[in-house]
């Protein structure tokens, strides 16, 4: 499983890179083989949302720590350092860009795109 990361550097500019999420078996399932799964996160909450056909942001940076789910159309996010990605159905970005230059957002495709924002919890200082 793969998950894109945004995330801020020290000099400010926003990044994307590939995440692979660590994963043990779950010796508590009920379900043969065992399936694997990572730690819990805490979440506080889910948003669902649909960004219209055309949909363009201005540079932004995220309100707070999220996933981002996509669940149909397709999503352009474009860092301040280095190149744009296009989303799919099914994929996840976990957003931590919260300082510094941010990102661009756009829908590419006709309808626009749908999906799920999950809020995380506040990390304890």
């Amino acid at each position: 499983m793969s998950i894109l990361r945004l995330y801020t550097d020290a000099a400010g500019e926003t990044h994307i890179e590939e995440h692979e999420p660590s994963l043990a078996v779950y010796m508590a399932s009920r379900v043969h083989p065992p399936h694997e799964q990572s730690e819990p996160q805490a979440v506080t909450r889910l948003v669902f949302f649909h960004f219209r056909p055309g949909t363009a942001g201005e540079w932004h940076t995220a309100p707070r720590r999220q996933y981002l789910i996509l669940q149909s159309g397709d999503l352009e996010i474009n860092p301040s350092e280095g190149a744009a990605r296009i989303l799919r159905p099914g994929d996840i970005v976990l957003i931590e860009d919260t300082t510094g230059k941010g990102h661009l957002t756009r829908t590419t495709g006709p309808d626009g795109a749908r999906g799920v924002f999950v809020h995380l919890a506040e990390e304890p200082a």
